[in-house]
């Protein structure tokens, strides 16, 4: 069992009371500690960035509403229909990713069947998308 070295004492001076074995200091670290001290830091400043980074870095497209899809890349979103089968009113509708930013419902249009509109609204979320999503009321 070894002693606790005080900064001040030689550690090649100090033997523990109970035997020999030299003391050791609370402030050396073995290379393999010192690697894995280095890792977990490491691994906890790169988790700690991407729990920052925005949700803005992807796009995607919505499933068919009656012909029409929603598209969205990084903060910007639009709605396409190609063509509409059926009549009424259309509007997209995104989850904005920050919480603080308001989900946006896009102005209603009214699209009739057969009708190739590209695009019919076009929108910008501030930080980001999580989705967007073409909804429909007859």
């Amino acid at each position: 069992m070894s002693s606790i070295c005080t900064p001040m004492e030689p550690t090649a001076v100090l033997r523990n009371r109970l035997g020999d074995a030299p003391c050791r200091s609370p402030r050396v670290l073995s290379n393999a500690a010192r690697r894995a001290k280095i890792g977990i830091l490491t691994t906890v400043a790169v988790m700690s960035f991407a729990a920052m980074a925005p949700a803005a870095w992807g796009a995607g497209t919505s499933p068919k509403t009656n012909g029409c899809y929603a598209q969205w890349w990084n903060t910007a979103f639009s709605g396409y229909c190609t063509p509409a089968t059926v009549s009424g009113y259309y509007r997209i509708f995104a989850d904005c990713a920050a919480p603080q930013a308001p989900d946006i419902g896009g102005t209603w249009r009214y699209i009739g069947k057969g009708s190739m509109v590209r695009p019919f609204d076009s929108r910008e979320c501030r930080f980001g998308i999580n989705f967007a999503r073409v909804e429909f009321k007859g």
